[in-house]
């Protein structure tokens, strides 16, 4: 049997909310993103979805990867108060149950004034048989209740037993003489979210058994894709991971929970059931890794994907995401031609840009007071914070998953050129991308000139992402994403290190004493050794291995070609203009 909610109670739960709805405006509900990265990339990741293909679903975050629905209380700023009684400083005054705060303890109260009572006020009004502090916490507490609706109720009355009768209602008079407090509405107010507490705890179980059941369908479906995957032995129950679900409890709040608040709660209880689905498949993956047969990359994080969805994100995925279920079917040309011809057009036109570009005077550049490596250096790194930022707002979605993505499955030509700025991560993957392309990028520009360092910059990360593509089509990972400056930041750093191979480099003063260091071919030798071990490793499956073997010979390359054209004009290597200047310091300080 339903209980009868009191008549009129609703409507004037409304009529007391909007009454506050002008200064809601302004610090209303609104949305942040997580920490998130729409999709979780490494180093020019790749990565893999676990079933049927569907490109955009590899790409960007599914309906449980979602920005906070952060609810805001409705009150003003620090200084103005509403029907408060301090203006600046001070304690603030609440009267009204729609502004408790969720905090709120009887045992504690509520402050009644901006400041406490006195000993002489306390005299006053209470006579001289009660201490000050005792008085002012009696007002707290008596404050609060008339604010929560609780002065009738008998089970917070130890709060106040130590107290006597006659100073009970001497405080509760003065509080009704100086605290406006209409307690018949708070009363009602929380009369009405008592009885939707009790729904929802109904609401709470029906959702705690649906969700126990879905649990249990999975396990067993699990149990039979284990069993396959295990070449054919059974493999029982108990061997699966065990899988726990916890469902999320509404949170008490003075204002009852909204229609947005359930819809939440109730997707996060969904995302409890495909946090246990994630669970049965990344036991399958491990399965197939210790059994040699790992399939493509990982989609995106998984952790990302138990988050509620914002309704307005969800309609930016929804138009992100393609239709498609599977990779069209294609011969091999076709998905590599159009890319390769695109990047050979990039090559083309950097090297021609390298061999007519002409500096400026420095009066005729736009920042000439900014060395010249740092501008060039700094600009790209502007363009990848910008394309950064950018995968950080949802209507841009549909835009960066169509154009600034490697996918093999259905690529675009100019993918290898716009995926060379696209990162999604900042700590993992951007900032170590920006961090290499300012040490290296800057060297090698001082030492070949802006022509020549663009021209190696782009052709290795084009060619870089090529290599991605060749290697997906060629190994038949058509479910395969790639991303990010990496690829031309190993261009950058093997044209450099191949450049100064005799040169010697200390790497935060490592090693340290006399030695002259390490040669700049240890370094080369080192950073192509450590991507070699990573395709024997797990690692495999979140760094993008071949864009940067590609993306470094190409730069060897490159760095050799600008060696032979230094050597034409008669210049000599940059190595033996270091070894020079080195020489020179030591003299003059000697």
């Amino acid at each position: 049997m339903t209980t009868p909610a009191l008549p009129g109670l609703g409507a004037l739960r409304s009529g007391v909310q909007l009454a506050a709805r002008s200064l809601e405006t302004r610090c209303g509900p609104f949305v942040l993103p997580t920490g998130t990265v729409p999709i979780r990339f490494y180093s020019s990741d790749h990565h893999r979805p676990t079933t049927t293909h569907s490109r955009p679903r590899a790409t960007l975050p599914t309906q449980h990867h979602a920005p906070t629905i952060i609810r805001l209380p409705a009150r003003p700023g620090p200084f103005l108060q509403w029907r408060g009684l301090k203006l600046f400083g001070g304690n603030k005054v609440i009267t009204r149950y729609i502004d408790l705060p969720p905090d709120y303890d009887d045992a504690t109260g509520l402050p009644f004034a901006r400041e406490d009572l006195t000993a002489e006020q306390v005299a006053e009004i209470f006579g001289p048989h009660i201490t000050a502090e005792a008085a002012n916490q009696l007002l707290r507490i008596l404050h609060g209740r008339r604010v929560a609706g609780t002065l009738e109720d008998p089970t917070l009355r130890k709060n106040t037993a130590h107290y006597s009768a006659k100073h009970y209602k001497l405080a509760l008079d003065y509080l009704r003489k100086t605290v406006h407090v209409d307690e018949v509405i708070n009363a009602g107010l929380r009369a009405e979210d008592e009885l939707a507490e009790i729904e929802r705890q109904r609401e709470q179980e029906e959702l705690e058994k649906a969700t126990a059941e879905a649990v249990a369908k999975l396990k067993k479906e699990a149990a039979s894709v284990a069993a396959k995957v295990a070449d054919g032995k059974e493999v029982s129950d108990e061997a699966l991971p065990p899988v726990t679900v916890e469902i999320p409890k509404p949170k008490k709040s003075p204002y009852g929970e909204s229609v947005v608040d359930s819809l939440v709660r109730h997707k996060e209880a969904a995302a409890q059931v495909l946090k246990a689905r994630d669970e049965v498949e990344k036991k399958k993956r491990e399965h197939e890794e210790r059994h040699g047969k790992a399939g493509p990359l990982q989609a995106y994080d998984e952790a990302a994907r138990n988050h509620p969805v914002a309704i307005w994100v969800e309609k930016w995925r929804d138009r992100a995401t393609s239709p498609l279920e599977a990779p069209p079917e294609m011969p091999a040309w076709k998905r590599i031609g159009p890319s390769a011809l695109f990047a050979a057009l990039v090559t083309s036109a950097a090297l021609a840009y390298a061999m007519n570009y002409r500096p400026k005077k420095r009066d005729e550049r736009w920042f000439p007071d900014v060395p010249p490596a740092a501008a060039t250096v700094g600009a790209l790194i502007l363009a990848n914070v910008l394309v950064w930022i950018a995968w950080h707002i949802p209507p841009c979605w549909p835009i960066l998953n169509r154009h600034f993505l490697l996918d093999v499955a259905v690529p675009r030509a100019h993918g290898v050129l716009t995926s060379m700025f696209s990162h999604q991560v900042l700590v993992k993957h951007l900032l170590p991308n920006m961090v290499g392309l300012w040490v290296f990028g800057v060297g090698l520009h001082d030492d070949v000139g802006r022509g020549n360092f663009l021209a190696t910059y782009f052709s290795s990360g084009v060619l870089a992402m090529l290599g991605t593509l060749c290697y997906g089509v060629a190994s038949n990972t058509l479910n395969l994403t790639s991303l990010g400056a990496s690829g031309a930041m190993y261009g950058l750093c093997g044209a450099y290190l191949w450049m100064h191979r005799l040169d010697h480099f200390k790497i935060f003063g490592f090693p340290p004493g006399n030695s002259e260091g390490i040669s700049g071919l240890v370094l080369l030798a080192v950073a192509g050794g450590l991507n070699i071990g990573y395709a024997m490793t797990p690692m495999r499956f979140k760094v993008d291995v071949t864009s940067h073997l590609v993306g470094m010979l190409v730069g060897v390359l490159a760095g050799h070609w600008m060696e032979k054209k230094r050597e034409e004009k008669g210049m000599i290597p940059v190595w033996k203009v270091r070894r020079e200047k080195g020489l020179r310091k030591e003299e003059e300080q000697s």
